[in-house]
């Protein structure tokens, strides 16, 4: 009869494990479903291949825009100007995820909304392409509680994944002030190579 007991109790415990490891798979079934989807949804393209199907091309409602406003093209300037002195690429309007990437793969949606669809004025490169510094610049409008909040974070963000943010107020003078960053971040000034005499060629 003990016996009877201890093999019902061992088929309860077996049958209890096995209904529970059910619905944990059911869950990360689930949880994977979702997951996978918004990871899918993050990375679809904005038009489908199916909705390319559907447009009509005697109605396309765009009109080419301009990537900088006058200030920042009148900065973008001379910010390549000497950039060049000290052998960096500029790249203008680029999107935080370009160059920023979330770690926390648990929280990646939560963190990647974060930056999304923002981005920062300029990034500087050196010869390898690298990431060395990053600059924002700064009008009037910075000046909002939104702004500021928003200013903070980029300031926060920057620091934290290791790349200068130089921060500019429109209409300074820009070639004091870019230059007065590129000291501090000790940007070497590119060595002119001096023009060949061809009297001493010959």
């Amino acid at each position: 009869m003990k016996f009877i007991k201890f093999i019902l109790i061992l088929l309860l415990i077996l049958i209890y494990k096995i209904i529970s490891n059910l619905i944990k798979d059911a869950k990360q079934r689930k949880e994977y479903k979702k997951h996978k989807a918004e990871y899918e949804a993050d990375f679809e393209p904005i038009i489908r291949k199916k909705d390319l199907t559907e447009y009509n091309p005697n109605y396309l409602p765009y009109a080419k825009g301009h990537l900088l406003t006058k200030t920042e093209h009148t900065f973008f300037i001379t910010l390549v100007r000497e950039a060049l002195k000290r052998r960096l690429l500029v790249c203008p309007k680029v999107r935080l995820e370009d160059i920023i990437y979330v770690t926390d793969k648990q929280n990646r949606n939560k963190y990647r909304g974060y930056i999304k669809s923002r981005h920062v004025d300029f990034v500087l490169l050196n010869a390898n392409c690298e990431t060395v510094a990053a600059i924002e610049l700064d009008d009037p409008s910075h000046t909002t509680k939104k702004a500021t909040k928003a200013d903070q974070f980029k300031n926060d963000l920057f620091f934290t994944v290791k790349i200068p943010l130089i921060r500019i107020y429109a209409g300074t003078d820009y070639i004091k002030e870019i230059n007065y960053a590129f000291d501090e971040l000790k940007f070497p000034k590119a060595e002119l190579q001096k023009p060949t005499n061809p009297s001493q060629n010959s």
